[in-house]
């Protein structure tokens, strides 16, 4: 939480933390039923290539949110622009969302079951810790006994999110008796960990510049639509939109409720407390993602999954507890949340 600029609960009531939390378990089960859409549409009748269906998403997102944009502020979309010295940060925080955070996360949907991607969303938390002491929204320090309960609550989601990659892989063998790949959806599932790490950090230094939620997501989700077009315009032909009507209903989904929805949920609950406090919540996610891969997918949850589980959320709890023993201000005695 950055000093002086988040403002804690305490001084807003208990229904505006209620707010907040349920804002982010909105974010969050949109979040997971995405991750069940992906290998549906990965693996679908013909399948769609993991970059086409996220630029398909984004597409219909990026269109839909600058709609709302010029709506809400009654001026055409270059018109709300951000300053020119921010397009750079903006930039940063567009790319890695969408290419990191949800096209490494789609790619992954090859190789592991749906379930996997949401726990190594639990991660999130202790990159965030990190990557937020770097970008200064995050104090960390080791005099303190809140820093030393943040150290140790990454430690050990790192230690249940290794038991789950050894459980899984028996070792790291290249391929699984039932044909995933948890090697190959391992590696891509850090890119997409650490990318959206990253995206989290920026996105709340997007909003500390004053900029409203849906300026912040609709220019965030537009360099990340660029970027990919970029990627996949060497491939574009007309065959790529000829798709079955129940992908594109898979499409449609993925962009307006995960893609637009989801993300600015999840911006606006940022924007009143800190992105650790919104990726704590990420355990929600895999109990849902779980659940929802059981019934449509049949994805039975494994053993490692429930050997990991715990592990990675007693990180989380250690993790939760030294940011809300973090003090705003020595002398007020007044809990950060």
């Amino acid at each position: 939480v950055e000093q002086g600029a988040t403002r804690h609960f305490g001084q807003r009531g208990a229904w505006a933390m209620t707010r907040v939390i349920m804002a982010i378990l909105l974010m969050q089960s949109c979040i997971a039923g995405l991750y069940v859409v992906n290998r549906m549409a990965v693996h679908g009748r013909s399948g769609i290539a993991p970059l086409h269906f996220t630029w398909f998403r984004y597409l219909i997102s990026v269109a839909a949110l600058h709609v709302l944009l010029a709506i809400q502020t009654k001026r055409l979309p270059w018109s709300n622009l951000p300053a020119t010295r921010h397009l750079p940060l903006f930039a940063l925080y567009g790319c890695t969302h969408v290419y990191f955070g949800q096209y490494c996360s789609m790619v992954a949907a090859q190789y592991v079951p749906a379930v996997v991607n949401s726990l190594f969303l639990n991660m999130s938390p202790v990159c965030v810790c990190w990557f937020g002491v770097l970008a200064g929204v995050e104090r960390l320090t080791t005099v303190r006994y809140s820093a030393h309960l943040k150290v140790a609550g990454a430690l050990v989601a790192i230690a249940g999110a290794c038991t789950y990659t050894l459980a899984s892989t028996g070792g790291f063998t290249a391929e699984d008796k039932s044909g995933y790949d948890y090697l190959t959806g391992v590696l891509w599932l850090t890119m997409s960990l650490l990318g959206g790490s990253v995206f989290h950090v920026s996105e709340k230094v997007c909003l500390n510049h004053g900029y409203p939620v849906l300026t912040v997501v609709t220019w965030g989700a537009t360099f990340g639509l660029a970027l990919l077009t970029c990627l996949i315009s060497p491939t574009v032909d007309r065959g790529t939109f000829d798709l079955y009507w129940d992908q594109w209903l898979l499409v449609v989904y993925a962009a307006l409720v995960p893609s637009t929805v989801s993300s600015l949920a999840g911006a606006w609950a940022k924007k009143q407390s800190s992105p650790l406090l919104v990726v704590t919540f990420f355990p929600f996610g895999t109990v849902v993602t779980a659940g929802i891969a059981w019934m449509v997918l049949g994805e039975v949850p494994s053993e490692a999954v429930f050997v990991a589980a715990p592990v990675i959320v007693l990180g989380l709890y250690l993790l939760v507890l030294g940011q809300l023993r973090e003090v705003v201000d020595e002398h007020s005695g007044k809990l950060v949340v």
